[in-house]
């Protein structure tokens, strides 16, 4: 690890300045469970690390006017431990729980996570099939961006070297809504070879609205919008076993060290089949 300037701002405008005046050549420390392994392993070079740990300003999970308001600085651990979280958005804690060793999610936060921007990674899966939006802040003003369009490419985002993200809000999920978070991976807390997130709301014994969202098959999570059409409409009891070939179809995975792209292809069919199946069971006793 090469010798960086230390910088603990005291406030988000003191941040925000900081990155105003260091631009490129400064990166901030939030949970550190991304950027200082990157350090670690010379992968990056800094001349400044902004620590913004101390900014408890962004560490909540509150109500929102029909939503749920998360602060930047929550951990992944208190987002599975909140009540809140576990009695309104059961998907959240279920993927949480799989997410990463524990020791990561007591340090690991939300923005870090999302700004890291892995393709395999979890939250971002859950909460882009939730309808997500994030808050971003910089000396220039504020801005919020749905966060299906927060990911651009292979650990990139939309974020300006200035900007801060402050905050990701979900709306609340309509009545008799089920919610399935499904991963494969290598181990317990691995990264996912595919993973997958599925939101389905029924009007009775109709599904209304669906969205299913895929993770660790491209460069970006996936939204495969042709199988969610696929349901809309469909009964609840009837086959959905197309759902799942479907959303394969809208992915082209890369063959890796985690499988071969016809491999992520086969998992992706068989957990969206399932993910489908669990959240019209859930959505039916809602």
């Amino acid at each position: 690890m090469k010798p960086f300037e230390y910088l603990a701002p005291r406030s988000i405008s003191e941040a925000c300045a900081m990155l105003s005046e260091h631009t490129e050549e400064a990166k901030l420390l939030a949970g550190g469970q991304s950027l200082l392994f990157l350090l670690e392993q010379r992968l990056i070079t800094l001349r400044h690390v902004i620590d913004i740990k101390k900014l408890t300003q962004l560490d909540y999970i509150k109500r929102g006017q029909n939503s749920l308001k998360i602060g930047a600085l929550t951990t992944q651990r208190t987002l599975e431990l909140s009540p809140l979280v576990q009695e309104k958005f059961p998907i959240l804690r279920q993927m949480e729980r799989v997410a990463a060793p524990i020791q990561v999610r007591n340090w690991g936060t939300i923005g870090g996570s999302l700004c890291h921007a892995e393709p395999s990674g979890d939250l971002g899966v859950a909460l882009i099939a939730l309808g997500a939006k994030v808050r971003a802040v910089s000396d220039r003003g504020e801005r919020e961006e749905l966060l299906e369009n927060f990911f651009v490419d292979y650990l990139e985002t939309i974020l300006k070297p200035d900007e801060i993200l402050t905050e990701v809000e979900v709306p609340t999920l309509l009545p008799h809504t089920g919610s399935t978070y499904i991963k494969e991976s290598r181990m317990f807390g691995g990264f996912a070879i595919v993973s997958v997130a599925v939101i389905v709301t029924l009007n009775r014994d109709t599904i209304s609205d669906a969205r299913i969202v895929l993770g660790g098959v491209g460069p970006t999570y996936v939204r495969t919008r042709q199988a969610e059409e696929y349901l809309k409409g469909k009964r609840t009891k009837g086959k959905f076993e197309e759902v799942g070939t479907l959303a394969a179809n809208e992915v082209h995975p890369s063959s890796d060290m985690e499988g071969s792209a016809e491999y992520k292809c086969h998992i992706a069919r068989i957990i969206v089949n399932e993910a489908v199946v669990r959240s019209i069971k859930q959505a039916t006793f809602m």
